[in-house]
């Protein structure tokens, strides 16, 4: 029954597509931690690059919402590390007509980066060499205007240095063996 309303909602959705009453879609699960957000984000925009409208499904975090141990609460904190970006959550109707358009990329290939909408993309995808390109346009600048004056103090002495670098530490749902990594 589940697979028939699916159906029926899916060729609903491309009927109201093809109408122009309704525009396809690129949506983007996101979930985990802050470098995921990010990476999650740069594939949205990978999409709206090639001219495609773009939204992101933040429903992992209320559902799911922790590391992999269930330790440790993940939220979704993209928006306070970078306020400017451009950014558009689907609405409750868009999650039930687009539905039937998700999509896994199971073995992890590059494929993901031709497809076209509708489709809801729900997986881990590789990083691509236009990915990093587009992270180095400055989607992720970092913006002083937030900080409080301790914060701009280390800012100010990151930056003065020739080479600095970032270390990402996890909190620990990967500090013992797990065998999905």
């Amino acid at each position: 029954m589940k697979k028939i309303l699916i159906c029926l909602i899916k060729s609903l959705t491309i009927f109201l597509i093809k109408m122009r009453l309704l525009s396809p879609l690129v949506i983007v699960r996101m979930d985990g931690g802050i470098a995921s957000q990010m990476h999650f984000y740069l594939i949205g925009m990978l999409f709206k690059e090639k001219g495609y409208k773009v939204k992101f499904d933040l429903s992992w975090y209320k559902s799911d919402g922790h590391d992999l141990d269930g330790k440790h609460v993940r939220n979704f904190d993209l928006m306070k590390a970078f306020p400017f970006l451009e950014f558009e959550k689907i609405s409750f109707g868009e999650s039930i007509l687009f539905a039937g358009f998700k999509y896994t990329n199971h073995n992890k290939s590059m494929d993901f980066i031709d497809k076209k909408p509708p489709i809801w993309l729900l997986s881990y995808y590789p990083y691509t060499q236009y990915m990093l390109d587009v992270m180095m346009q400055g989607y992720f600048n970092i913006t002083t205007s937030c900080f409080d004056k301790s914060n701009i103090v280390i800012y100010d002495e990151i930056k003065a240095k020739a080479c600095p670098v970032a270390v990402h530490v996890r909190r620990g749902d990967l500090s013992s063996f797990n065998p999905a990594y």
